[in-house]
């Protein structure tokens, strides 16, 4: 089975090679079938993404919940009070 390359190009240049460092990436067997489990180390700092072929503008994401939510700029400062602080 060719799974392709799940790191690559596309990571670094949305996120940068530092960030893209703390991304593990496995294929490990589950139940007779291959499964994708992706894991990520918190990072020490703040990580924007830059979607490709979109605007110059960087955006910022958080885990909130169980979900991944875009932060306002507002949002973004009251978010590294707590996570940076």
């Amino acid at each position: 089975m060719k799974l392709g390359k799940i790191e690559g190009s596309w990571t670094l240049g949305t996120i940068g090679k530092p960030a893209a460092a703390s991304i593990n990436v496995m294929f490990p067997p589950l139940n007779g079938h291959q499964v994708c489990r992706v894991r990520v180390r918190p990072s020490v700092l703040p990580v924007f993404v830059n979607e490709p072929g979109g605007p110059a503008a960087a955006d910022f994401y958080a885990r909130i919940g169980n979900s991944t939510r875009q932060l306002t700029a507002a949002e973004l400062l009251d978010y590294m009070k707590t996570r940076w602080a």
